[in-house]
Order: structure tokens, then sequence, then C-alpha cells
């Protein structure tokens, strides 16, 4: 039986036997019932099942997901043992989750320890932390670079002391 798919929004004929079919679909074979009604019957399931428009997109979706594939070398016509790119972990998210946990660590710290002075733990977190510059810094928040630069230097003796037994951040012993 010659059985019509639907794969990227063109059909393709494919050679099945029709007692597969009958067997894979679940549909009972009648005895009064010709070849080509049962073909028909086949298809028509086939269709309600796998010709779907609405199937096609979930399956484009969805297709990759899972184990992939192992890769090999684009120089290499065979994929073997020596290729040591069995399978390649992506730790791009848990790295990125674990750079944030630690900055959210580090500037909730700077906050407690400048908790009287918020204005000093904004400045400390978006110059030292973030890497703007203290000219940027001033224009944006609308302040002088002179007072930023004395609110700094004040957060700085302030952190220090609040910080004495922990090792102190390297981007603010940069700026001694």
């Amino acid at each position: 039986m010659k059985l019509s798919l639907r794969y990227d929004n063109t059909f393709q004929e494919v050679e099945i036997e029709l007692r597969e079919m009958e067997g894979w679909l679940n549909i009972s074979v009648e005895s009064d019932e010709s070849i080509e009604d049962r073909e028909k019957r086949v298809q028509e399931a086939v269709n309600v099942l796998l010709n779907r428009p609405d199937y096609n997109n979930w399956h484009t979706m969805a297709r990759h997901r899972g184990i992939p594939p192992k890769p090999s070398r684009k120089d290499d016509q065979d994929a073997d043992d020596t290729d040591g790119l069995d399978c390649l972990e992506d730790t791009g998210y848990a790295r990125w989750l674990e750079k944030r946990e630690s900055y959210d660590a580090v500037c909730s710290d700077v906050k407690m320890a400048l908790a009287n002075k918020p204005q000093w733990a904004e400045a400390v977190i978006s110059v030292y932390i973030d890497g703007e510059n203290i000219r940027d810094y001033a224009k944006r928040i609308g302040e002088n670079e002179n007072n930023i630069s004395q609110k700094l230097k004040r957060a700085k003796k302030k952190l220090k002391n609040f910080f004495h037994d922990r090792q102190i951040s390297p981007s603010l012993r940069a700026n001694k």
C-alpha cells in the first residue's frame, strides 16, 4: 500500500504493508471490505493521527529534544573513539547562574555593610562591581563627580572596617 505522509508541509508517499498499518493503527479488518476500502480507511486514520498541520508544527519544534547524537570532528570522515567529543555538556546556564548568585551575594553584603548609607552602597555596586565610570555614574544620578568620589572613599573605608576578617573583593583592592 502507498501511504501519503505530510512532512514539512509537503506530502510524501511511503510503501507499507497493509497488515502492519492495520495493526499499528489498531483498525479491525472486516471480511466483506475490499482492499481499496481498507487502504482508504488506513489513509484516513493516518490523516487524523499524523497529517495534521498542528502535529507537524509540534514535531518540527520537538524533534531535536533528547540526547544529541555523538558529535564527530569536521575534518575526520569517520567518527571514532579518538575524537574526544563524546558528549560535551553545555554548562553555560549553570555558569551564568553561579555568577549571578555570586553577584547577588556580593551586592547584598555591600548593602548590609552600608545599611545606613544606601546611596553609598549603590555607588559602590555601580562603580566598583559593575565597572561603571565615576563620571558616567555621576551624570546618571545627577550629582557632582567629586561628591561621588568622596562617597566612594568613605564607603571603601567603612567596607574595610566591616569586612576586616573577610577577603576584600579584588575590584575594591585595585582602586585603593
